[in-house]
């Protein structure tokens, strides 16, 4: 192989491996977010549901910008992610649909969480503020009998307010006011302690 082709094939692959880095996505995790998951019952019978509440606290000393929850983040169908992951005593898979169409992102979706202050998320959309997951709150999730482990994750590492603003007006340009808003929010992940959840048979 002579010298030119050599340092060809050099630089194509330094470029698939810079390629790879830079489209590998970042995840921050900062400390100073601290997420609490309880439920209002340890153990229910078969065929009850299980309710639950989240709350978010800021035990650093800054202020840090978040996104509440919006329509689709619990699916994953757009950012921030508000979803559970839930290790169940017999494993299954449940599909969940819904509609795809997703309202827009508004100026009072963004939280400012000041230092040592706490907010439940689902208390701003979802009065008195119990959980609402759609795996959650349907009965075939917790259709066994067992121990049910389960955790919260809370995810904005996206950088681009595209993934954030729904299926409505995605193409217009960006109110000024929410790219504002945008530049401010902390793009971390978090992720909750874990709770067990125990269902017995009548």
């Amino acid at each position: 192989m002579n010298n030119k082709l050599l340092y060809s094939c050099k630089l194509s692959a330094c470029f698939v491996v810079m390629s790879s880095l830079a489209i590998k996505p970042q995840v921050h995790n900062n400390p100073d977010l601290v997420c609490t998951l309880t439920a209002e019952q340890s153990v229910i019978k078969l065929g009850d549901i299980p309710k639950f509440r989240l709350n978010i606290t800021n035990k650093g000393n800054k202020t840090i910008y978040l996104v509440n929850v919006l329509d689709g983040s619990g699916m994953k169908q757009r950012m921030p992610y508000y979803y559970f992951t839930i290790e169940k005593p017999k494993p299954d898979t449940i599909l969940f649909t819904r509609c795809k169409l997703m309202n827009p992102l508004k100026k009072e979706d963004f939280i400012q969480l000041e230092p040592n202050q706490s907010i439940n998320p689902y208390a701003v959309n979802h009065q008195p503020g119990l959980v609402y997951d759609h795996a959650l709150s349907q009965k075939e999730t917790f259709r066994n009998s067992g121990i049910y482990k389960i955790n919260f994750h809370y995810d904005a590492t996206a950088t681009d307010i595209k993934q954030f603003m729904g299926t409505i007006d995605t193409e217009n340009k960006v109110d000024i006011l929410l790219m504002d808003l945008f530049k401010r929010i902390d793009h971390y992940s978090l992720t909750s302690n874990t709770i067990e959840i125990k269902v017995i048979s009548e």
